[in-house]
């Protein structure tokens, strides 16, 4: 059973990563994305981008954390900029997967990329994981009570600042049937949460779910 979710949860979500590499997923999908909110376990509320596969019954579900771009941006000034979460979303659900992509919005202001520098402090970084981690926690939460969702399948990709954030929630906790790291960013604004220290931690050899 452990052997064909996996091979599964893998397939799929490699299906995944190749549909969202596409150069323009939304003008071929009629996939219908609409906000939801989520509420993490210090009470904040995070909105988020879902949709789901048409028909009746329970798919398999991804959850897609963006990188820095929509967080130090908003989704609007991100989208402009050529990165529309929407497009990720569309292409994960035309890959067969119930998708919710939450928007992390912690310290836009105080923790950014600026001419390839990060410009912040140590805490205000720490502070941006810290809270991806809640709000990944959050999305998995929100999905596994979700009528159209196997809650035995859910995975998650995270892409830059989001893969650092996915890597982060799986080593605090390991509920999740498959996960993706697309080139997971270093972080260098932040020694707690930085790549290099999430490589060097114990747990990341405990790990049980498929992680590409």
């Amino acid at each position: 059973m452990k052997n064909s979710i996996s091979i599964f949860c893998l397939v799929l979500l490699l299906a995944s990563l190749a549909a969202c590499q596409s150069t323009s997923p939304s003008a071929e999908s009629n996939v219908e994305v609409n906000w939801v909110e989520l509420r993490t376990g210090n009470g904040e509320t995070i909105k988020a981008l879902f949709a789901k596969p048409p028909g009746a019954g329970k798919h398999p579900a991804v959850i897609y954390n963006h990188g820095t771009g929509p967080r130090q941006f908003g989704y609007d000034g991100a989208a402009a900029q050529g990165y529309d979460t929407k497009d990720y979303v569309r292409a994960i659900v035309d890959a067969g997967f119930v998708a919710l992509a939450p928007m992390r919005e912690f310290n836009a202001d105080s923790a950014r990329r600026d001419r390839g520098q990060s410009v912040g402090s140590e805490k205000d970084w720490n502070g941006v994981v810290e809270g991806g981690i809640r709000t990944v926690l959050a999305a998995r939460a929100w999905l596994a009570h979700h009528a159209a969702v196997e809650p035995k399948k859910i995975g998650v990709i995270g892409f830059s600042e989001g893969g650092n954030v996915t890597l982060w929630t799986l080593l605090k906790n390991q509920d999740f049937a498959a996960a993706v790291l697309m080139s997971p960013a270093t972080l260098g604004g932040t020694q707690k949460y930085g790549l290099r220290q999430g490589g060097r931690d114990s747990r990341i050899g405990k790990l049980k779910m498929p992680l590409f």
